[in-house]
């Protein structure tokens, strides 16, 4: 059952990594999961692949299989979008 449950969650690694027209983005390209990347070093584009690759991680496992490290990264991805949020809204006053 696990190793089923990482081979789902690596083949949902490139789900959201194709930018428009076609193009790879950089998150993509890597050939790896982002997991140990830290997602304030992200650019938007990246940073909007890995937060939609972790939400479908999360939306397509059962919810036995999603673990506290699956959790965590989707938290930090959700405060980071807090925080450039904040930011954008910031420069528009």
């Amino acid at each position: 059952m696990l190793s089923h449950c990482l081979e789902f969650s690596v083949a949902l690694g490139t789900i959201g990594n194709t930018a428009p027209f076609g193009r790879r983005t950089r998150a993509a390209s890597k050939g790896r999961l982002m997991d140990d990347e830290d997602v304030t070093t992200l650019d938007d584009t990246d940073f909007f692949a890995e937060r939609q690759r972790v939400r479908e991680l999360i939306e397509h496992l059962p919810p036995v299989a999603v673990s506290a490290a699956i959790t965590r990264r989707m938290q930090q991805l959700n405060d980071e979008l807090d925080k450039r949020a904040r930011q954008a809204w910031s420069a528009w006053r």
